[in-house]
């Protein structure tokens, strides 16, 4: 029997529930409510389900970097949205879910077969390994609303948005 596990590379940024308050500080400054993804095995693919809080005609990934191979995106070929009117686009430097008309719908889902490919400057966002296992990269999960897409291609710097992100595990045996 073949047994598979998988992984979860999960990197302080962006994957740790932050409390509602800044109790270090003393302060009471709200903390905006966090993008939720759920990860989940189907197989060899995986099915990502997003679930923003508000609604925005963007929502841009923090962590955007190109292919090393060809300096082209790589979510575009990766991923595939299952959500109706709903696409992956670059614009500028982020990869973003963008709707047909109007604002990005508050659940979006995508499945995928992990992409084990090497990234410019950036943590690759799948590793397989020969065993089957797979250890996927939290940080290529977190997201963040954008106003336009005009506002999108000014930025340089991701926006801050907190994020939680859930990988279900499981075992075949």
């Amino acid at each position: 029997m073949r047994v598979l596990t998988l992984i979860f590379v999960l990197l302080l940024y962006g994957c740790i529930p932050a409390s509602n308050s800044v109790a270090s500080t003393g302060s009471t400054k709200s903390v905006p409510p966090a993008v939720r993804v759920l990860v989940e095995p189907l197989g060899e693919r995986f099915r990502a389900t997003f679930r923003f809080p508000q609604s925005a005609p963007v929502w841009a990934f923090h962590r955007s970097q190109p292919r090393r191979s060809d300096g082209k995106p790589w979510r575009t070929d990766a991923w595939e949205v299952v959500t109706d009117g709903v696409s992956i686009e670059r614009i500028g430097q982020f990869d973003n879910f963008v709707a047909e008309g109007g604002a990005v719908p508050q659940q979006v889902v995508i499945e995928f077969a992990p992409p084990a490919i090497e990234l410019v400057a950036a943590y690759d966002p799948a590793l397989v390994f020969t065993d089957g296992t797979t250890a996927l990269h939290g940080g290529a999960f977190t997201m963040f609303p954008g106003t336009s897409r005009t506002a999108i291609a000014a930025l340089q710097r991701p926006q801050g948005q907190r994020n939680e992100i859930v990988f279900v595990n499981w075992t075949e045996g």
